[in-house]
């Protein structure tokens, strides 16, 4: 069998941290939790079943319960276990197989699975882990296979035979005494034939705090959800070279290094049966952060949206404010089979700069009449034919929404002029072009209640005109949509999430672009109720490096999206050595194909829309 990469030797680091290395390891290893570990264990156990032999899992309940919505999670995955529908997580489970989200589902055919929940447990209740037996039942048939224990008077923790609380009363660290080991239960049931420790058993391998920060290349570990620091438990035996089985063990919520330091790592009882057996027991560490106070494991989608997909529609709509509109209208061409509306708030026709820089910011800025739209209809032909954008054919369908205002002096109105004569050659119907110039506005996003006088450039581009431009925008779009009253404010959440994953050849300032975004998730959409997207664009100096999250909270987009089901998805660029007021590339400085679907910036986005949709 394989050696398996995990661990190497000493080398100090600051704080008493070293660096994980290489033990002579077996290729297949297992895993565990308790709580939020459970969800965590499960979910690594899914995707990554190919290099598994089993799992175990201590009050927790199935894969994707939580659905993305952190009100499903602490409801029906804890208290409410009639509410869950296994037969939809099943489904969903193959879904993501499919599309190769997870290992092959096959694998967990000969896999051992140990499911434990105290008959006292008031903190996730029996029948929610039922659920969890209920769905491995569906991929493992062999007798035996899954153990459970359930008639076990424990309150929500960690049993042992020794150490903890009361096994029946909640403890602060989680932990109780039940005269009941089990972690060794749990490992010998995936492994058979296990000597098992004395209850009065003393350790006689190293505990060592370990550096996590390196395994999170693009941001902050905290940024994840992740401590700086993990544990790695290290028996004698396999630090002299034995060949050893890993096992990795998933914390509860509140059970991490910050809060109760190596307390669960030292006592749940895993070391002790490691010393015996020739375990490397690997103890990860989450943290909290402000979508995740008590430092519990994602497995609702505080870190972002590649957590899951949501319910919603085919078909998208984008909208964006200024190099915003430029991006805007790039997407809406380049994917128009996807894109069925847009939205262009002081912007431009189709590829205006034609790679040039100086015509970006001279001619489609400040001189209209020096933009020629049958010239830039002949590019949109050209890229058409060639496959580089969707067929131009589609675009009849779509809705169009364009904005300017009378006092715009950064991009004057007569280039947006410009943008409506390119859409009138592939949009001919009657009433789908809304055009609105006669708003005395400076450049920027109008809104009805926040931002600077309308008339005036502000700092952050975005003016009170007393015009709900998110709303008119989008009701354009779709028609029928509830009108937020000027007082609302935004009942859902709103979610930082990964942009480096898709990106895979460089980092994503190479391309301009943001380590991370920003989606606005209405409660019903994460509550499952089928909801559509929209996509939005910030302009210059308006992503979240310069303005943090002034735009995406104050854009006015959020409250239309409560009362009319919308998951706005706000990607987030940002400067770099060629575009250092971070904006949208529709000029060219991430390459010559910038405006087509195989761009960098256009392709990232694409990939982020379609993981909104479960399909990528």
């Amino acid at each position: 069998m394989k050696v398996l990469c995990l661990l190497l030797a000493w080398i100090g680091l600051c704080h008493g941290q070293v660096k994980l290395g290489i033990y002579n390891l077996e290729s297949i290893l297992s895993v565990s939790g308790l709580s939020a570990g459970v969800y965590m264990a499960n979910q690594y156990h899914l995707a990554q079943s190919k290099k598994m032999v089993g799992a175990a899992f201590f009050a927790g309940g199935p894969f994707y319960c939580a659905q993305g919505s952190m009100l499903t999670a602490t409801n029906a995955c804890m208290k409410l276990p009639y509410s869950i529908n296994v037969n939809t997580l099943v489904s969903k489970t193959k879904s993501y197989a499919t599309s190769m989200l997870l290992d092959p589902i096959s694998n967990l055919a000969g896999q051992k699975v140990f499911i434990f929940s105290g008959s006292k447990d008031t903190v996730v209740v029996p029948g929610v882990v039922k659920k969890l037996e209920e769905y491995y039942t569906s991929f493992i048939t062999s007798p035996g296979a899954i153990k459970t224990v359930y008639d076990v008077p424990a309150q929500h923790g960690m049993p042992t035979d020794s150490y903890g609380g009361s096994c029946g009363l909640t403890n602060l660290n989680y932990i109780n005494n039940c005269d009941y080991n089990g972690a060794y239960e749990a490992l010998n049931h995936i492994y058979g034939d296990l000597q098992k420790p004395s209850s009065s058993a003393e350790l006689t391998g190293q505990l060592i705090l370990y550096d996590q920060s390196e395994y999170f290349n693009w941001a902050a570990p905290s940024t994840y959800g992740m401590d700086t620091a993990g544990y790695v438990y290290v028996p004698s035996s396999c630090q002299s070279g034995e060949k050893c089985k890993l096992h990795i063990v998933f914390h509860g919520c509140l059970q991490g290094r910050e809060k109760v330091g190596d307390r669960f790592a030292r006592n749940a009882g895993y070391n002790q049966v490691a010393d015996l057996n020739n375990f490397i027991i690997l103890y990860p560490q989450a943290k909290s952060n402000m979508s995740n106070p008590n430092g519990c494991w994602d497995w609702w989608g505080f870190t972002g949206m590649y957590y899951g997909s949501y319910n919603l529609d085919s078909f998208v709509t984008v909208s964006g404010l200024s190099s915003g509109a430029y991006m805007a209208n790039q997407f809406h061409v380049s994917h128009s089979g996807k894109v069925i509306g847009a939205a262009m708030f002081a912007g431009g026709p189709y590829y205006c700069a034609l790679g040039n820089s100086l015509t970006a910011t001279g001619i489609c800025m400040k001189y209209p009449s020096s933009i020629s739209v049958p010239s830039l209809k002949t590019f949109t032909q050209t890229y058409a034919i060639t496959g580089q954008i969707d067929p131009v054919s589609n675009l009849a369908r779509s809705k169009v929404f364009i904005f300017s205002g009378s006092l715009d002096s950064v991009l004057v109105p007569g280039v947006s002029k410009k943008l409506e004569e390119y859409y009138k050659a592939y949009i001919t119907s009657t009433g789908a072009i809304k055009a609105v110039y006669n708003i005395p506005a400076e450049h920027g996003m109008p809104t009805e209640t926040y931002g600077g006088a309308c008339g005036a450039r502000t700092h952050d581009y975005i003016n009170n005109c007393n015009y709900n431009g998110a709303y008119e925008a989008l009701n354009h779009i779709y028609g029928g949509l509830q009108r937020p009253s000027s007082s609302a404010t935004a009942t859902g959440q709103l979610i930082l999430f990964d942009q480096s994953e898709y990106f895979n050849l460089a980092a994503p300032i190479t391309y301009g672009m943001d380590t991370a975004g920003y989606v606005y998730l209405p409660s019903s959409c994460q509550a499952g109720a089928r909801c559509r997207l929209h996509i939005a664009f910030h302009g210059c100096v308006q992503g979240r490096e310069a303005v943090g999250d002034q735009f995406v909270r104050n854009a006015g987009y959020n409250q239309v999206a409560d009362l009319n089901n919308l998951i706005i998805l706000y990607p987030q660029a940002r400067s770099n050595a060629l575009n250092p007021n971070g904006c949208w590339d529709w000029w060219g400085y991430s390459g010559i194909a910038y405006a087509t679907k195989n761009a960098f910036q256009v392709s990232g986005v694409e990939r982020m829309m379609l993981r909104t949709m479960g399909q990528y």
